[in-house]
């Protein structure tokens, strides 16, 4: 069962990507609706559960999700929502922080070696992977109240998209935007989680995992190199790398 869901979760990717064939985006299309239908119904079998049995991932995410003040606790849809938002935009977005970080990594050779050199940089280099490559290059977002930005008025109830890569490449934010540099200071300009309110509730756990992942990489296989040109994923709002292919020897 793990595994279906574990390949409904990968397939989805397919659905945004406008570069694939009709039969390969309706494949992801499916296993999206796939994906909503089974997590709807855990949400439906969560609600129903009692107080003596032991707690699910939904029942959770209905009891302890939401607005702390609030009385109402998340529907079941309420909470199928936010368990794929949970699947895509932490568990597979940690991982193409980690493929695409180390790819970067590995690509410039003063970077890797610098790193390896002193770890006590990794943190500070998964910061500037976030940056560099974010997973999450697109958000989109309904405008609240008639906003001015740039000279120009969007009004209220429009579907405005938010292009995270852009803004983490603004010359005006950050010095030689386009290089990639582990020790580059860290600032609270870097959209990689996003901002305010729709800070990504992971964050420290994300970086944490990828930290764990570059300090075993330093250790395990230090001589680590790419093996082969790897080729990126093309959903306009993922930045992922569907195969990275390392040697070490």
């Amino acid at each position: 069962e793990r595994k279906i869901v574990d390949g409904w979760i990968r397939t989805t990717l397919y659905a945004n990507d406008k570069a694939l064939p009709k039969e390969q985006r309706l494949k992801g299309a499916t296993a999206r609706m796939a994906l909503y239908t089974y997590l709807h119904a855990l949400g439906k079998e969560a609600g129903h559960a009692g107080s003596g049995d032991a707690p699910t991932l939904l029942a959770g995410i209905q009891r302890y999700t939401g607005c702390p003040a609030a009385e109402r606790q998340l529907s079941p849809e309420e909470s199928a929502n936010t368990a794929v938002h949970f699947a895509l935009g932490g568990y597979l977005s940690t991982e193409f922080l980690i493929a695409s970080g180390i790819y970067n990594l590995l690509r410039h050779p003063d970077q890797w070696q610098r790193l390896r050199r002193s770890p006590d940089l990794i943190p500070n280099a998964v910061h500037e992977m976030l940056r560099f490559d974010a997973p999450f290059q697109l958000a989109d977002r309904w405008v609240e109240e008639d906003t001015d930005l740039g000279g120009r008025t969007i009004p209220a109830g429009s579907l405005v998209t938010v292009v995270y890569g852009s803004a983490n490449r603004d010359p005006a934010r950050f010095s030689d935007p386009d290089r990639f540099d582990i020790e580059r200071p860290i600032n609270d300009d870097n959209l990689g989680f996003g901002r305010g309110i729709h800070y990504c509730i992971g964050a420290r756990l994300a970086k944490w995992i990828a930290c764990a992942a570059i300090e075993a990489l330093i250790e395990h296989c230090p001589t680590a190199r790419i093996a082969e040109k790897p080729s990126w994923a093309r959903d306009p709002y993922f930045r992922s790398l569907p195969k990275l292919l390392v040697s070490w020897y």
